[in-house]
């Protein structure tokens, strides 16, 4: 799991941009990819909304509104994964990435 938190304040929304590189740190070209949250610490990830912004660069927004945000727990407790699903069936998932309310 990531030292390093991603830090919002309760009843905020979550609004990050994911970029996605090889094993070099080029972009990878996610526009085929699809995408979901696998292996969350709160059913409130289930609201995630993923947007291809630059798929042909490996960028991915990643949106959760305030209302499924404010069902998180407050402190280091929350994680979730993502799912990329590639065209030809096979799995690349994340690490946990971990969430810090405050």
């Amino acid at each position: 799991m990531s030292t390093n938190p991603i830090v919002v304040t309760y009843g905020s929304c979550i609004d990050l941009d994911l970029d996605f590189t090889d094993e070099a740190g080029e972009p990878e070209d996610i526009s085929g990819d699809s995408f979901s949250v696998f292996e969350a610490s709160s059913d409130a990830f289930d609201g995630v909304v993923f947007t291809k912004t630059g798929p042909e660069n490996g960028l991915l927004h990643l949106y959760l509104d305030p209302d499924d945000a404010k069902k998180l727990k407050l402190g280091r407790v929350n994680s979730f994964r993502v799912r990329r699903l590639l065209p030809d069936g096979c799995e690349d998932n994340t690490p946990p990435i971990l969430v810090q309310v405050i």
